[in-house]
């Protein structure tokens, strides 16, 4: 694996263009890169990822490289989240103290976001367990960035709306107590991200003094997050450490780089060119310099930064020229309303999925418009794997607890969501689903009856004719 060595004074920085199949792309790469004479090389090879999901797609695609070779050896994969509670990915982690309890932490900063709310009357109690879960995740923000808490009184001065000013002395309270808090319930647990954190300085220090000699690659990560920076930075410096970058088009980002902002789909990589003080341009191909398509072109020019787009005047002919190409094979709906946007691109899916080894995969910001084709899908017997799981609120349990409090909101009133709760799947109060059914259509409207057939009780007086048991 020679090829990882970096040059003397350069990082090992490489990339896979946008558009590519990072998994495939990544272990045909890393295949070339191992010995062929020594089979169990890619046993001394590391893999970081940035997620449990990336995790097992680049497993997969290695076990699809190896084939049929059923006693192949993968190299070893670690989450970068998890290299402060693996002892595999970070034996100096072990000398840290444990990380706390989040539940238990939970459960005490929305006991200080109580009281704070009866003192200061800012929102009703009931709002407690969500700014509880928000000044979690802020305190989890400041620990991985190493941000005191202190400095937020810079970013609140005085002179700044009475809202601003509480919120910041209500984080000010939590941060205050808590760390006495956890210390009497936890010993001396450490707040998940700040746990994580020193683990990975303690791993960068360690590979500092003593540089390992075995390939340790990170992949499909964009050093965007403090801790990630901090070990990439770290990794691409070892004598045989690499870093390989998922998206990223070293020849296209040389071109707008100065003007690139946090918003650019390149504005992720800022933060790690700059820890390891290098450009685009000390960015090389992962699997040599494949000319890039004309879509990838077009799609690089359309993402040129508002400072930089005076340059699709000079090359509007080389634009013009693309654009046939380009575009080969896209399409534009115009859909009239959601649901047919949703059954639109389930169709598209379905059909292109009716080609042998074909793949598909929808990117869309929109969970609602992912759930909405995966319903579609489900139509065809497609079952869609969808990233972001299934919310709670979704489920046959939360829908339930979603239908109970819209009724108890209408108090009777309203006889619609009282009808929608009687009709739930999971509300059937010990009964047969048709005797239950057989009831709540003969009590809607009638609160009293409702009440007792969610009771549970049997003989329900429905009118002054029929009785259903």
């Amino acid at each position: 694996m020679s090829a990882l060595a970096p040059p003397a004074a350069r990082p090992a920085v490489f990339a896979i263009p946008p558009g590519e199949d990072y998994a495939a792309r990544f272990a045909e790469g890393l295949a070339a890169r191992l010995p062929d004479d020594r089979p169990e090389a890619a046993a001394e090879a590391v893999v970081y990822v940035n997620t449990r999901r990336a995790l097992r797609t680049l497993e997969d695609a290695l076990a699809r490289r190896h084939g049929a070779k059923a006693a192949a050896i993968l190299p070893r994969l670690a989450v970068l989240d998890e290299i402060g509670t693996d002892p595999l990915a970070a034996a100096e982690a072990e000398a840290l103290p444990p990380a706390g309890n989040p539940l238990r932490r939970r459960l005490a900063i929305t006991r200080l976001v109580e009281g704070w709310l009866a003192r200061d009357g800012l929102a009703a109690p009931a709002a407690a367990p969500e700014l509880a879960d928000s000044l979690a995740g802020l305190i989890d923000l400041l620990d991985e960035e190493g941000v005191a808490d202190s400095a937020l009184d810079a970013l609140v001065p005085d002179a700044m709306a009475e809202h601003w000013q509480k919120a910041r002395d209500l984080l000010a309270l939590v941060r205050a107590r808590w760390p006495a808090i956890r210390a009497e319930s936890e010993a001396d647990a450490l707040d998940p991200a700040a746990r994580a954190r020193a683990a990975i300085a303690r791993q960068c220090t360690a590979w500092a003094a003593a540089p390992p000699q075995t390939p340790v690659i990170v992949a499909a990560s964009t050093g965007s997050r403090a801790g990630a920076a901090a070990l990439m930075a770290a990794v691409a410096r070892l004598p045989r450490g690499a870093l390989v970058l998922p998206g990223f088009d070293a020849e296209a980002a040389a071109d707008i780089w100065p003007s690139v902002s946090a918003e650019h789909p390149y504005g992720p990589f800022r933060r790690l060119f700059e820890a390891l003080g290098i450009g685009p341009a000390d960015v090389r191909p992962w699997l040599g310099d494949a000319a890039p398509s004309p879509r990838r072109r077009l799609l690089a020019e359309a993402l040129r930064p508002a400072p930089v787009t005076d340059a699709w005047i000079a090359g509007r002919a080389g634009i013009a020229a693309l654009a046939a190409e380009a575009t080969a094979g896209l399409s534009l709906i115009e859909a009239p309303h959601p649901r047919a946007e949703a059954a639109a691109i389930a169709l598209a899916m379905r059909e292109a999925l009716e080609r042998p080894g074909r793949r598909v995969a929808l990117v869309t910001r929109d969970a609602t418009l992912a759930r909405r084709v995966s319903a579609e899908l489900a139509r065809f017997g497609v079952l869609a794997d969808d990233s972001l799981g299934r919310p709670l609120s979704v489920s046959p349990a939360g829908s339930l607890l979603r239908l109970t409090l819209a009724a108890a909101r209408a108090a009777g009133a309203e006889p619609v969501p009282l009808a929608a709760l009687l009709a739930h799947p999971l509300c059937r109060a010990g009964r047969s689903r048709g005797a239950h059914l057989a009831l709540a259509r003969a009590a809607v409207g009638d609160f009293e009856a409702a009440h007792t057939i969610l009771s549970g009780e049997t003989g329900v007086q429905i009118s002054n004719t029929e009785r259903v048991v």
